[in-house]
């Protein structure tokens, strides 16, 4: 049963002065333009490399067959009432890419439907570290020809929070599985594209939820290990 027009889901860890930013300023624009919706975050625990991909496919789980759109959104991106007005309502493709660091990208801030989640298996559920799950979903929606927007980066319509973390370098490991994917989407071979993107996702899902809190009516937070 469909309860929300929109699922926001943020994955998240170790981010408490953003979250409380994001909450302030953003939640009352989502209550302006995208009602009826619910935000979602996905925390981490600790112990693992951050997976941004399997904490995103945890919050389609959650939420599979309650909402028309998911958006993916990371909490340091804060968006102004004309970006939301103008561009986060936009539903005439499978994906809207609101916010991307690059072309090849699904990632930062974007704009699902439902079923094209479904259909493309979600991310990935083994990229762990920094980086490469956004390209793999591209790659995901390019192979099941589903339709993707233009780039709708405006960055005049965002306030980026400064995070100074250690950011994961692309070590060997990383490396491998980026010329995978590569590899993968550049083979035309659709039997083999299939199977890859069938191979993990969220038919493999595998998490155990550590505890629900419930900040507001709108906004939920799901603390997880994986």
């Amino acid at each position: 049963m469909v309860e929300f027009e929109n699922v926001i889901i943020i994955p998240y860890r170790n981010r408490k002065e953003h979250l409380e930013l994001f909450i302030k300023n953003v939640i009352p624009l989502f209550e302006k333009y995208l009602k009826p919706f619910k935000l979602v975050i996905v925390e981490q625990d600790e112990g693992k490399l951050f997976n941004r991909g399997m904490l995103l496919n945890i919050g389609f789980n959650e939420y599979k067959d309650k909402s028309r759109f998911f958006f993916t959104h990371d909490v340091d991106t804060l968006p102004n009432d004309i970006c939301v007005k103008k561009i986060y309502t936009k539903n005439d493709y499978d994906v809207i890419r609101i916010s991307i660091p690059h072309n090849l990208s699904l990632g930062n801030i974007c704009k699902f439907t439902s079923q094209s989640i479904i259909d493309i298996n979600g991310f990935p559920n083994y990229i762990w570290g920094w980086g490469i799950e956004d390209r793999a979903l591209y790659y995901r929606y390019s192979i099941m020809n589903k339709t993707i927007s233009p780039d709708y980066t405006y960055n005049l319509f965002f306030n980026r929070l400064y995070h100074k973390s250690n950011i994961e370098t692309y070590n060997n490991e990383k490396k491998k599985i980026s010329d995978y994917e590569n590899e993968v989407f550049n083979c035309n071979n659709k039997d083999k594209q299939y199977k890859h993107i069938m191979s993990s996702g969220l038919n493999t899902l595998e998490y155990k939820i550590i505890s629900r809190e419930t900040i507001n009516e709108n906004v939920e937070i799901i603390k997880v290990s994986i």
